[in-house]
């Protein structure tokens, strides 16, 4: 079971969340599927029923937003089996890495 509440107040208030839905567990690593705000994590085992272990609160975001790629980075060129090419040479294909943006390419 996953709970979600508001514990910015005196009074906490928490809704029971629906797996598949509003989060899913894979290998032991949760990933939430909606956004939430001031999120705190509650761990517990069957095997020590008074133990709680609590998390920080969180902020949950979905989605990955706001992602750059400096076009001012130098290319480097590698050949197709990874090697690095100090001088690329016309009609050849390369595999190009400019900052965090990797292409194949037919080198001109």
């Amino acid at each position: 079971e996953m709970w979600i509440g508001d514990w910015s107040s005196d009074v906490c208030s928490s809704d029971l969340l629906v797996a598949g839905e509003e989060f899913i567990v894979n290998d032991g690593v949760t990933t939430f599927l909606i956004t939430y705000s001031g999120v705190m994590c509650v761990l517990t085992n069957e095997a020590f029923p008074n133990l709680f272990l609590y998390t920080p609160l969180l902020d949950v975001t979905t989605g990955i937003e706001d992602i750059t790629a400096d076009d001012n980075a130098e290319k480097e060129y590698f050949n197709l089996q990874g090697m690095r090419v100090a001088n690329p040479q016309a009609g050849n294909v390369y595999i190009v890495r400019q900052g965090k943006k990797t292409s194949k390419v037919l080198y001109r």
